[in-house]
């Protein structure tokens, strides 16, 4: 019986001193050199929000037209609208009527 109380106790005693000794941290530092201050933070400046812009709301830009100019065709003709059919779309003509 105390063989085994020892055993115990010296089983105890190693577990107390082990995490003493884990825990333990040491450490030496040497710094060369001058200390700077830190840099200074910038200046909070406020600045008032730009004036709003009004935008008209029935502004149309210039209209502009490429290609060739159609002329009005002679007395006696009719245009036959373009129409999409057959998966593809067809375009417009004129017509003598």
């Amino acid at each position: 019986m105390r063989n085994r109380l020892t055993i115990l106790l010296l089983g105890g005693v190693l577990a107390v001193l082990s995490t003493g000794a884990a825990a333990a941290h040491v450490s030496v530092g040497v710094g060369i050199g001058i200390p700077l201050a830190a840099p200074a933070a910038p200046a909070v400046v406020y600045a008032p929000p730009p004036a709003p812009v009004y935008y008209s709301p029935y502004y149309y830009p210039p209209v502009t037209y490429y290609g060739t100019p159609v002329y009005a065709p002679p007395p006696g003709y009719v245009y036959i609208n373009g129409y999409w059919g057959g998966g593809h779309y067809h375009r417009g003509y004129w017509r003598h009527r």
